[in-house]
C-alpha cells in the first residue's frame, strides 16, 4: 500500500494540551506524596507540608474536582470487562508508517483484578467498511486517509465487530514513543525464552536489511534494542513467525509494566513528566482525564495479578488457517470460516480452562563438516551458529578437504527458508543462491537426522567468527 500523506497525530488541540498539563499537576502531587501512602510508603511531613501549601492554589481546586470524578465507572466497568485496544505503528519517517505493526486487546475485570493481553495478527484478514476484505494491520492507514487522527478510532470499530465484543478505549503509540519511553524508565529486564537471530531486519534505508541476534536469558534493554526484540519477523530457532513475535511484544509489555510499577520509578516525579512529555508526543488515545484517573487508581490493584497472555495463531489448537489472497498475499482466516470460536474464546479469556497456546517449535538442527585443513574452524562456526539458536547435531571432518566454497545442503525440503536466510548471513553467503544445494543421498553423509548439513570451505577462513 503506498504511503499516505498524514499528520500522524493531527494538530495539537487545546483540549489535549490541558489534559496533559492538568495530569503532569496530578501525577507530580500523588507521586509525592498521596500515592507511596496508597502502596505502603510512609509519608513524611514534608510532604504532607506541600500537598496542604499546593492545595491552597486556585489551580489545584480544579485539579481536585477532576480527581474527585474519578469516582465515575469506566465504560464496560459495570459489566465486568474493560476493553482496551493497544496498537503500535511506525509513524512518520518509517515505512508503511500508519500500517499498525503491534495489536493487542488488553481486557480488565475489576471483581478479579486480572488482565488479559491477545495478540491479533496482523495478517488476519477482516471486513472493512467500504473498502472490502484486507489485513486488519491496514485499517489504521484507511482510517487515517480517510479522517486524520481516526486510524485508531476507526480500527477500534472494526475489530469491535469482528470479534464480538465492545472495545470500550483505544492506545496508540508510535515506535519512537516506545523507544523513548523504555528509554525514560531507564531501560527494562526482559526474558528472552530462546536464543535467536534474523538476517533480513529492515533498516532505516529503504529496502536494506541487516542481521540482529538475542541470547538466550535475561537480558537489559534499552529502546532501540526492545524495539527490535518486538519487531523481529525472520528469526531463527522457532522465533520466525508472527506468532512468535507476539510473544515477544507480550514479554516487552511486561517488563514496562513492571519497570513502571517499580518504586524507583514512582518515587521521581523528574521522570514522570519525562514519560508523560514522550506520552504526549507519540500517543493517541479516546480515554477522557478522568477516565485515566480512575483507571490509575486501580492500577495498583491490577499490577499485583498475574496476567493472561493469549495469541490467536494457526497451532493445533489454534483458531486460525493461512490461506492466499489477491495476487497469493498470505492471509490468515478462521478456521472454517466461522469467526464464532474466536468471538466465543475472546468473551471467555479469563476462564481458566482455556488452552489455547502455540507449542514451542523445535530448534533448526545442524551439521557442520570442515571441508578445510584448517584446525578448528568447524568449532569455531559451530559457537557461532548456536549462539544464534541453532542446535548443532555433529561437527566432523568432511571426507574432502579441498573445499574452496562453503556448500549448504538444505535437507528440510524447504521447510526452514528464514533458518536458510539467517545460516547464510551468518557464514557470509551474501547471494541468495550462493552455498545452497541438494545432497543426492542424505543418509550417507549425515549420521543423525539435521535440517541442514553444512561442509566448510576455504572461502571460510577469512570471515570473521
Amino acid at each position: 500500500m503506498p504511503e499516505l500523506n498524514i499528520n500522524f497525530l493531527g494538530s495539537p488541540d487545546p483540549g489535549r494540551k490541558n489534559f496533559f498539563f492538568f495530569l503532569k499537576i496530578f501525577l507530580a502531587i500523588t507521586l509525592s506524596a498521596g500515592l507511596f501512602g496508597a502502596i505502603g510508603i510512609p509519608q513524611t511531613g514534608q510532604g504532607n507540608g506541600l500537598l496542604a501549601e499546593l492545595a491552597r492554589l486556585p489551580l489545584i481546586k480544579q485539579v481536585r474536582r477532576l480527581i474527585h470524578s474519578g469516582d465515575r465507572p469506566l465504560d464496560g466497568q459495570a459489566e465486568d470487562r474493560v476493553n482496551i485496544l493497544i496498537l503500535g505503528m511506525g509513524g512518520a519517517g518509517h515505512d508503511g508508517p500508519y500500517l499498525a505493526d503491534t495489536i493487542i486487546l488488553a481486557s480488565l475485570k475489576p471483581s478479579t483484578k486480572q488482565v488479559a493481553l491477545l495478540s491479533v495478527p496482523r495478517d488476519l484478514a477482516v471486513p472493512v467498511p467500504d473498502h472490502g476484505w484486507y489485513k486488519v494491520n491496514h485499517v489504521n492507514a484507511f482510517g487515517e486517509a480517510e479522517h486524520p487522527g481516526d486510524g485508531g478510532e476507526f480500527t477500534r470499530t472494526v475489530l469491535s465487530d469482528v470479534l464480538g465484543i465492545p472495545i470500550h478505549y483505544y492506545v496508540r503509540l508510535d515506535f519512537d514513543g516506545f523507544m523513548n519511553l523504555i528509554d525514560e524508565l531507564g531501560g527494562i529486564r526482559v526474558d528472552v525464552e530462546r536464543a535467536f537471530a534474523d538476517a533480513n531486519y529492515p533498516t532505516d534505508l529503504d529496502g536494506e536489511v541487516k542481521t540482529i541476534s538475542f541470547a538466550a536469558g535475561h537480558q537489559s534493554m534499552d529502546g532501540a534494542t526492545a524495539l527490535i526484540f518486538a519487531r523481529s519477523r525472520h528469526g531463527s530457532n522457532g522465533e520466525g513467525s508472527d506468532f512468535a513475535r507476539a510473544k515477544r511484544q507480550q514479554k516487552i509489555i511486561l517488563a514496562v509494566k513492571s519497570k513502571v510499577f517499580s518504586l524507583g520509578t514512582l518515587r521521581s516525579p523528574a521522570k514522570v513528566q519525562a514519560i508523560l512529555d514522550t506520552l504526549q508526543n507519540h500517543v493517541q488515545t479516546n480515554f477522557s482525564p478522568w477516565e485515566l484517573l480512575t483507571l490509575a487508581q486501580e492500577a495498583s490493584a491490577f499490577s499485583a495479578t498475574p496476567l493472561v497472555t493469549k495469541v490467536l495463531d494457526t497451532s493445533e489448537n489454534g483458531l486460525l488457517t493461512s490461506t492466499s489472497g489477491v495476487e497469493g498475499a498470505f492471509l490468515l482466516v478462521p478456521k472454517n470460516n466461522d469467526w464464532e470460536p474466536i468471538q466465543k474464546f475472546v468473551k471467555t479469556i479469563f476462564d481458566p480452562s482455556h488452552k489455547m497456546e502455540r507449542t514451542a517449535e523445535a530448534p533448526i538442527r545442524v551439521e557442520i563438516q570442515n571441508g578445510t585443513k584448517v584446525i578448528g574452524l568447524a568449532a569455531n562456526r559451530a559457537e557461532v551458529l548456536k549462539k544464534n539458536g541453532f542446535l548443532i547435531s555433529q561437527i566432523s571432518n568432511a571426507p574432502d578437504q579441498s573445499y574452496e566454497n562453503t556448500i549448504i545442503y538444505d535437507l528440510s525440503d524447504g521447510s526452514h527458508p528464514e533458518a536458510l536466510r539467517t545460516l547464510r548471513a551468518l557464514l557470509g553467503l551474501d547471494e541468495p543462491s550462493q552455498g545452497l544445494r541438494l545432497l543426492p543421498a542424505a543418509s550417507a553423509a549425515t549420521k543423525d537426522p539435521v535440517d541442514f548439513l553444512i561442509i566448510l570451505g576455504g572461502d571460510q577462513v577469512s570471515v570473521s567468527p
